[in-house]
């Protein structure tokens, strides 16, 4: 009886090592199925794809912001600040001619002052920038040309004769 137990205790051990490992090749073959298509959903899904258009749109974003600021940056530049700066140049041109003005006539009588021999030499050391302006003054000083008459009236260089 002794080998008979062995033997059917054997065949037992050998069925259920059958039975295992039949139950294990259908799991794994399950679990292979499982894993191939999560392979595939993952190839649907590329993740670097992903990525990309997430920092694509994410620059497009960013893009789409600088934008909109450069151009209410230009915006407040040319309602606002453009019209005050303007106004300020206007003031300092006005200003700077008026000024100009003043300066030239005191320049002109002192140049008048000097003997005539000295003057273009004085114009040409002490106003080099803007000594042509100041030979065109002189010259027109020196030879005045005859004034039409005018809606304003007579002309004053005009000699009137009774």
């Amino acid at each position: 009886m002794n080998e008979i137990t062995t033997i059917v205790v054997i065949g037992i051990y050998t069925f259920i090592y059958v039975l295992v490992l039949v139950l294990q090749r259908n799991q794994i073959q399950k679990q292979s199925q499982i894993i191939s298509s999560m392979e595939s959903f993952i190839k649907i899904f590329d993740v670097d794809q992903v990525r990309k258009f997430v920092d694509m749109k994410h620059e497009t974003t960013m893009l789409t912001v600088d934008k909109a600021i450069i151009e209410k940056g230009k915006e407040f530049t040319e309602k606002t600040i453009r019209p005050s700066v303007m106004e300020e140049i206007e003031k300092v041109k006005v200003d700077m001619s008026d000024r100009f003005d003043e300066f030239a006539n005191s320049a002109i009588d002192m140049i008048m002052m000097l003997p005539k021999e000295m003057q273009t030499e004085y114009i040409e050391t002490a106003f080099p920038l803007n000594k042509q302006i100041l030979f065109d003054i002189m010259k027109e000083i020196n030879n005045p040309k005859p004034r039409p008459e005018t809606e304003s009236g007579p002309d004053l260089n005009k000699k009137e004769t009774e």
